[in-house]
């Protein structure tokens, strides 16, 4: 049992310890309001992240067509169309009008002269030139062509008589020849080539099936338009004259050109633009076309 003077002693004693140390109730209620505003989950201010978010990369509109796929027919200039990656990549066509082109002839008998058929076409300011058929260079270090070659300027290599098949241009009219045995009347433009590719719209049979090279062929179509094929997917004569054939090119006859390193098809849209197409390596002969 306490003595009520001892309990006194102990609250008065207390009273004094609380009084004599402020700084604790203080904390005891810094302490409580900590708790509350954790309680209250305040949230904590975010900092923005100072690394800039990725861009996504600007690129170029897209080109109309792939420039692998085929282009379909495109005016080129008055009277010419052409054609890129008939079929497939690497074969192209151009297709003229015998009434409103004008044909000519680019021919060298010496071969130190010979030229590109892109420098052809440049020395002669033509719009397209193509390569001619086969020639030779004979022990006279001369170059010849092998079989008929005409043009304005008349006949500058003789026919080949029951041999390949040849383009003819008289007036307008364009047509394509079967192993002629004789040429007559004024021709704009007369080339021969060996051998013939397709005829009657079908393609030749017992072509050779072997050695693939580099193509050109000169046709015409069923509305009488002269249409030269460069095709450098190197194919065998067999293998191109059934592309020919059965292409939507609606050729009647296509005789083959000179080929390999020859094969050259440049154009454009006017002398003073730049050429496009397939270069030949030096060549004597250039169909060029105006």
């Amino acid at each position: 049992m306490s003595h009520p003077s001892a309990n006194r002693f102990i609250e008065l004693h207390s009273f004094r310890r609380v009084r004599t140390m402020p700084g604790v109730a203080t904390q005891l209620i810094l302490c409580l309001l900590c708790i509350l505003l954790a309680a209250c989950e305040v949230p904590t201010p975010q900092l923005q992240d100072p690394t800039p978010a990725l861009l996504t990369p600007i690129t170029a509109p897209p080109t109309r067509g792939d420039p692998n796929l085929d282009s379909g027919w495109q005016p080129l200039f008055a009277g010419a169309e052409i054609r890129r990656n008939l079929g497939q990549a690497a074969r192209l066509a151009l297709r003229l009008d015998p009434t409103v082109v004008r044909f000519d002839i680019a021919f060298s008998a010496n071969p130190d002269q010979m030229q590109t058929v892109g420098a052809w076409l440049n020395e002669r300011d033509a719009l397209a030139a193509i390569n001619c058929g086969f020639y030779l260079t004979t022990d006279q270090n001369e170059n010849r062509h092998i079989g008929l070659l005409a043009g304005p300027e008349g006949v500058l290599a003789p026919l080949r008589a029951g041999w390949g098949g040849v383009l003819l241009v008289r007036g307008n009219k364009a047509s394509l020849a079967v192993a002629p045995g004789s040429v007559s009347g004024d021709l704009r433009l007369g080339l021969q080539g060996w051998p013939m590719l397709v005829r009657g719209g079908q393609p030749v049979s017992g072509l050779n099936d072997s050695d693939p090279a580099a193509r050109t062929a000169a046709g015409v179509d069923s509305q009488g338009r002269v249409i030269f094929i460069a095709d450098v997917t190197s194919a065998t004569l067999a293998g191109f004259a059934a592309f020919l054939a059965a292409s939507d090119l609606g050729l009647v006859q296509a005789v083959n050109l000179d080929g390999g390193s020859s094969t050259g098809l440049r154009y454009r849209a006017a002398v003073n633009a730049p050429s496009a197409g397939y270069d030949s390596f030096f060549v004597p002969c250039a169909v060029v076309v105006r």
